[in-house]
């Protein structure tokens, strides 16, 4: 079941500052949660954040996420100078945990995946299922990891982004699963009589 946008309080850290992790959580991908990085040397750079939920007294227990890109051409992760998607590796975990977290690294990790970006296709939507779909938790969270190898030194801008975050909540069934119970009567019939070969019972 999708937990709805306006379920719960939003949580986040790490993106630029001013950003609203809100925007996660509006159904809306033209919107977001950036962060980026600029004129470094040649290697590798890791750019990180999260967004999610504080669920209060109404902890949830996590059938998947389902966590969007930006719409616009920036997608996941992209370099805005030349409009490339090449040596970019994302990783998008998805995490619960009783407390609010501080890096995004805490609580229970409940999914993972990772891929390359070397090209718009890449750029697709990501579902993550839970491992651990009875656990309730107050908070639920992604955390974004973008690594960047740069051959040389630049003064490209390197973004790394989401665009919106689905949320959906373990099914619950209630009751106790006990089949009801059957009319069968374990009286043996007053009569028997016995006809061609067949018996036949009453009473």
């Amino acid at each position: 079941t999708l937990i709805a946008g306006g379920a719960g309080t939003v949580i986040g850290a790490g993106g630029n500052v001013g950003e609203d992790y809100s925007d996660l959580f509006d159904a809306d991908t033209s919107t977001g949660v950036v962060e980026n990085a600029s004129s470094f040397t040649a290697g590798t750079k890791n750019l990180a954040f999260f967004g999610g939920k504080n669920f209060g007294g109404s902890p949830k227990s996590i059938f998947k996420v389902v966590v969007k890109p930006q719409a616009s051409t920036y997608g996941f992760a992209q370099d805005l100078a030349t409009g490339t998607y090449r040596n970019f590796t994302v990783t998008i975990q998805l995490r619960g945990h009783s407390s609010a977290p501080a890096s995004g690294t805490e609580g229970t990790l409940l999914g993972s995946t990772s891929f390359s970006i070397n090209s718009g296709a890449a750029q697709s939507q990501k579902t993550i299922t839970s491992s651990d779909q009875s656990t309730t938790f107050q908070y639920v969270w992604v955390y974004i990891t973008g690594t960047f190898s740069q051959p040389n030194a630049n003064t490209h801008a390197y973004y790394l982004l989401l665009g919106d975050v689905f949320l959906y909540e373990s099914e619950i069934l209630s009751g106790t699963g006990a089949l009801p119970d059957l009319d069968v009567s374990y009286e043996r019939p007053t009569t028997c009589a016995f006809y061609a070969g067949r018996a036949w019972y009453a009473g």
